[in-house]
Parts: C-alpha cells; sequence; structure tokens
C-alpha cells in the first residue's frame, strides 16, 4: 500500500514535519500492535504520527486527525506515550489510514492504466496525489447536502465512529 499512497504521504509526511517542527512534540512511527480482544490479528501499516501541544496551536482543537494515507496528528494527551499500549482515538485515526489508503488506490490504478497523453498523464499524477483528500472532501460535501451534520454525517466519520466504539474509554 505503501506504493500506491507516495504522492499523498510525500505531502502528508513534508505537512506533518513542518506541523511537528513548529507545534508538536513526540514525532514517531506507530502500528496497531496486537490483536485486541475478540479480533482477529490484523497487519496494518506504520504511520508517522506526533503531538501537536495544544496551548501552542490553539486551533487544533480534534483529538487526532490524519492528513494523509501514513501521516496522523493527535491532541497533546490524546494517545499512550508507550507504542504497545493502544487506545480509541488511535483505532479511529488508524481506519482513516485505512480509507485514504482504498481513495489512494482508486488514483494509482488511474495514474497506471489511465491515460496515454502528456496533458493526460500530467492528469492522472494529479488525481493520484489529490485522491484521497477528493474522497474525504465528497464525503463531508455529501453529508452537508443530505442535510445532517457536516463531520459526524460523513460515512467515513460513522464508520470511523462506529469502530472505536469497542473501547471505554
Amino acid at each position: 500500500m505503501y506504493i500506491t499512497c507516495i504522492g499523498a504521504d510525500i505531502i502528508g509526511f513534508i505537512g506533518l514535519l513542518l506541523i511537528w517542527g513548529i507545534w508538536g512534540k513526540n514525532l514517531r512511527f506507530e502500528k496497531k500492535p496486537i490483536a485486541l480482544e475478540g479480533q482477529k490479528p490484523q497487519p496494518g501499516l506504520w504511520a508517522l504520527t506526533c503531538d501537536v501541544k495544544r496551548k501552542r496551536l490553539s486551533i487544533f482543537k480534534y483529538s487526532g486527525m490524519t492528513i494523509s494515507p501514513h501521516a496522523i496528528i493527535y491532541r497533546e494527551g490524546k494517545r499512550p506515550k508507550e507504542n504497545y499500549v493502544w487506545s480509541r482515538i488511535q483505532e479511529h485515526e488508524h481506519f482513516h489510514c485505512e480509507q485514504y489508503e482504498a481513495a489512494s488506490l482508486i488514483g494509482f490504478v488511474v495514474l497506471i492504466f489511465g491515460f496515454t497523453g502528456w496533458i493526460e498523464v500530467l492528469l492522472s499524477i494529479c488525481i493520484f496525489i489529490v485522491a484521497p483528500w477528493l474522497y474525504m472532501g465528497a464525503a463531508y460535501v455529501t453529508s452537508w447536502v443530505r442535510g445532517e451534520d457536516l463531520y459526524r454525517g460523513a460515512h467515513t466519520e460513522e464508520g470511523a465512529y462506529a469502530i472505536d466504539d469497542f473501547y471505554d474509554d
């Protein structure tokens, strides 16, 4: 999946590193460590993550934010400090990583099989890079058009909140 996500991941990693450099701390790679009780083992992929110091970046009000297929920002204090402990917010954000991976796969297919002329190749590269954000953005617009809450009504958030219901915290 890293190959199909490389375009969006490069942008996401640059953005995450900039945010970490200015407002962040605790830069690390994380991966779901083991299967949780009642779940089958899931391989999952590594994601580059950091915590945002809340007092330094007041616009960051959410507990976490997935900014590309494998780049996640957490609000300070919202995830365990140990890599082997897994929390609700981590499960939620890594679910978004899977959604981004699916959208990136669409962009990758367009890139490989889509077009042959130079203009078409440039267009397919653009689609490859921005497909994850198009997909996630479309989910929010669709929920708004349906008259639902822009954030919580999006099918991407409904799925992520459903998956993290396993946790008590």
